[in-house]
Protein backbone atom coordinates (compact mmCIF):
# COMPACT_ATOMS: atom_id res chain seq x y z
CA UNK A 1 0.00 0.00 0.00
CA UNK A 2 1.30 3.42 -0.90
CA UNK A 3 2.41 5.73 1.91
CA UNK A 4 0.38 8.54 0.36
CA UNK A 5 -2.88 6.56 0.73
CA UNK A 6 -1.98 5.59 4.31
CA UNK A 7 -1.28 9.19 5.24
CA UNK A 8 -4.44 10.51 3.60
CA UNK A 9 -6.60 7.91 5.35
CA UNK A 10 -5.00 8.61 8.69
CA UNK A 11 -5.24 12.40 8.39
CA UNK A 12 -8.88 12.22 7.32
CA UNK A 13 -9.64 9.98 10.30
CA UNK A 14 -8.06 12.57 12.59
CA UNK A 15 -10.41 15.15 11.12
CA UNK A 16 -13.32 12.96 12.22
CA UNK A 17 -14.25 11.35 8.92
CA UNK A 18 -15.70 7.85 9.21
CA UNK A 19 -14.20 4.87 7.43
CA UNK A 20 -17.08 4.96 4.95
CA UNK A 21 -16.53 8.66 4.24
CA UNK A 22 -12.79 8.17 3.76
CA UNK A 23 -13.34 5.20 1.44
CA UNK A 24 -15.81 7.20 -0.63
CA UNK A 25 -13.63 10.32 -0.70
CA UNK A 26 -10.51 8.42 -1.81
CA UNK A 27 -12.36 5.89 -3.95
CA UNK A 28 -10.97 2.87 -2.06
CA UNK A 29 -12.55 0.08 -0.03
CA UNK A 30 -13.39 0.39 3.67
CA UNK A 31 -11.01 -2.49 4.32
CA UNK A 32 -8.19 -0.57 2.69
CA UNK A 33 -9.01 2.43 4.86
CA UNK A 34 -8.93 0.28 7.98
CA UNK A 35 -5.64 -1.37 7.00
CA UNK A 36 -4.08 1.99 6.16
CA UNK A 37 -5.02 3.56 9.49
CA UNK A 38 -3.96 0.49 11.46
CA UNK A 39 -0.65 0.44 9.61
CA UNK A 40 0.06 4.03 10.65
CA UNK A 41 -1.00 3.44 14.25
CA UNK A 42 1.19 0.38 14.58
CA UNK A 43 4.19 2.21 13.16
CA UNK A 44 7.23 3.00 15.27
CA UNK A 45 6.84 6.79 15.09
CA UNK A 46 3.24 6.65 16.26
CA UNK A 47 3.98 4.26 19.12
CA UNK A 48 6.94 6.37 20.17
CA UNK A 49 4.71 9.47 20.26
CA UNK A 50 2.15 7.70 22.46
CA UNK A 51 4.83 6.49 24.86
CA UNK A 52 6.59 9.87 24.93
CA UNK A 53 3.40 11.67 25.94
CA UNK A 54 2.84 9.26 28.80
CA UNK A 55 6.44 9.44 30.01
CA UNK A 56 6.45 13.24 29.89
CA UNK A 57 3.29 13.49 31.98
CA UNK A 58 4.62 10.95 34.47
CA UNK A 59 7.90 12.85 34.86
CA UNK A 60 6.05 16.16 35.27
CA UNK A 61 3.85 14.69 38.02
CA UNK A 62 6.84 13.13 39.76
CA UNK A 63 8.66 16.48 39.70
CA UNK A 64 5.66 18.23 41.25
CA UNK A 65 5.38 15.58 43.96
CA UNK A 66 9.10 15.83 44.70
CA UNK A 67 8.89 19.63 45.04
CA UNK A 68 5.88 19.40 47.35
CA UNK A 69 7.69 16.84 49.52
CA UNK A 70 10.79 19.04 49.78
CA UNK A 71 8.69 22.11 50.63
CA UNK A 72 6.98 20.18 53.43
CA UNK A 73 10.34 18.99 54.78
CA UNK A 74 11.68 22.55 54.76
CA UNK A 75 8.52 23.90 56.43
CA UNK A 76 8.90 21.33 59.22
CA UNK A 77 12.43 22.54 60.04
CA UNK A 78 12.86 25.05 62.83
CA UNK A 79 16.51 26.10 63.01
CA UNK A 80 17.85 28.31 65.79
CA UNK A 81 20.38 30.09 63.59
CA UNK A 82 19.27 32.97 61.37
CA UNK A 83 21.64 31.86 58.61
CA UNK A 84 19.93 28.47 58.52
CA UNK A 85 16.50 30.15 58.42
CA UNK A 86 17.62 32.30 55.49
CA UNK A 87 19.06 29.25 53.71
CA UNK A 88 15.75 27.42 54.16
CA UNK A 89 13.79 30.41 52.86
CA UNK A 90 16.09 30.57 49.81
CA UNK A 91 15.60 26.86 49.13
CA UNK A 92 11.83 27.24 49.47
CA UNK A 93 11.91 30.22 47.11
CA UNK A 94 13.94 28.28 44.54
CA UNK A 95 11.53 25.34 44.71
CA UNK A 96 8.50 27.63 44.37
CA UNK A 97 10.20 29.31 41.41
CA UNK A 98 10.73 25.89 39.78
CA UNK A 99 7.09 24.99 40.37
CA UNK A 100 5.93 28.29 38.92
CA UNK A 101 8.14 27.80 35.88
CA UNK A 102 6.62 24.37 35.34
CA UNK A 103 3.16 25.77 36.02
CA UNK A 104 3.71 28.50 33.46
CA UNK A 105 4.24 25.74 30.94
CA UNK A 106 0.78 24.42 31.84
CA UNK A 107 -0.44 25.07 28.32
CA UNK A 108 2.24 22.73 27.12
CA UNK A 109 1.30 20.06 29.66
CA UNK A 110 -2.40 20.40 28.83
CA UNK A 111 -1.56 20.12 25.15
CA UNK A 112 0.41 16.95 25.82
CA UNK A 113 -2.56 15.55 27.76
CA UNK A 114 -4.89 16.39 24.87
CA UNK A 115 -2.50 14.75 22.42
CA UNK A 116 -2.28 11.65 24.58
CA UNK A 117 -6.07 11.49 24.91
CA UNK A 118 -6.51 11.92 21.16
CA UNK A 119 -3.93 9.25 20.43
CA UNK A 120 -5.66 6.89 22.84
CA UNK A 121 -9.01 7.75 21.27
CA UNK A 122 -7.71 6.95 17.81
CA UNK A 123 -6.10 3.74 19.09
CA UNK A 124 -9.43 2.61 20.52
CA UNK A 125 -10.98 3.19 17.08
CA UNK A 126 -13.53 5.82 18.04
CA UNK A 127 -12.67 7.88 14.93
CA UNK A 128 -13.02 4.91 12.61
CA UNK A 129 -16.67 4.07 12.25
CA UNK A 130 -17.32 1.51 9.59
CA UNK A 131 -20.93 0.47 9.38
Amino acid sequence: MKEEIKNKCYLLSLEGYTGIDIASKLNISRGTVSKAINSIMRGNDYQLAVKSCGVLLEEYTRFQDYCKKKLKELADMSPDDNRDRIAIIRLQTDIYKDLLTMGASGDFINSVRLIRDKLNEVESGSNIQES
